[in-house]
């Protein structure tokens, strides 16, 4: 697999203060998929591996987002605040 061009380079130091407040809680992994976004909620996510900086998210392979994401060259994690929770049952569907 090749690796991709890195878009902006992330700092270590600020990834692992970011990681570290994130013990448990919900994401949203978004990604554009033909031109449309696509989203899914997910709460298995975390820390790969702070050189290089990496996020670990699980998808079950029968999920339409497994292929999105197996096709996409970008995706974004975007991590939900507790008063977030209408976007969480959202994307959940």
């Amino acid at each position: 697999m090749n690796r991709p061009e890195v878009a902006h380079e992330i700092d270590p130091a600020h990834f692992r203060r970011v990681m570290s407040r994130f013990a448990t809680g919900v994401t949203v992994i978004t990604v554009a998929a033909d031109g449309e976004p696509q989203g899914m909620t997910a709460n298995a996510f975390m820390s790969g591996s702070l050189d290089p900086p990496l996020g670990v998210v699980s998808v079950a392979r029968r999920a339409r987002m497994h292929g999105y994401l197996s096709n996409a060259t970008r995706f974004a994690v975007n991590i939900l605040a507790a008063e977030q929770t209408d976007l969480a049952n959202h994307f959940a569907g």
